[in-house]
């Protein structure tokens, strides 16, 4: 799905044309550098999440997770999502759990991240899951900001 990613607000560089699409096994690299790049954001410990360990565990006969990724209009992947679906005791039902959003820091602020949200609540939908969570770092101000905008 191709499109204009998330709604322009003041002071943004414009809208990024996007495309939201299922990951490949093609693209582990720039997903585990993506990964290791939130890890050093937030402190933890950055170069574990290697291109083998994506290829195994989003792609290989024993998924541990799924990866969007958002690909701009010329190519490279510029922000990914990766979730799994769980279960919430609250509503005693399955749910989906966003494990992880990044957008490159020069695609941030023009709606790559909301498209990327959009598309992880989609799937929920898609599989008949009545909600979608995720958690923020209350050290991630920015994060924090993203989310509270939406």
């Amino acid at each position: 799905r191709t499109g204009l990613a998330g709604e322009r607000a003041l002071g943004q560089q414009g809208l990024a044309v996007v495309r939201i699409r299922r990951a490949r096994p093609g693209d582990a690299l720039v997903i585990a550098r993506m990964a290791n790049a939130l890890n050093r954001h937030e402190g933890l410990h950055p170069n574990r999440f290697t291109p083998a360990i994506v290829r195994r565990d989003a792609f290989g006969p024993r998924r541990a997770f799924r990866v969007l990724v958002a690909e701009a209009e010329r190519g490279p992947v510029v922000g990914y999502a990766a979730f799994v679906p769980g279960y919430n005791t609250d509503i005693a039902a399955r749910d989906m759990w966003m494990l992880d959003l990044f957008v490159q820091p020069a695609w941030r602020s023009r709606g790559v991240g909301r498209a990327l949200v959009t598309a992880v609540a989609r799937e929920a939908v898609r599989r008949g899951l009545p909600s979608l969570e995720w958690g923020v770092r209350s050290s991630n101000t920015r994060a924090l900001r993203f989310y509270r905008r939406r």
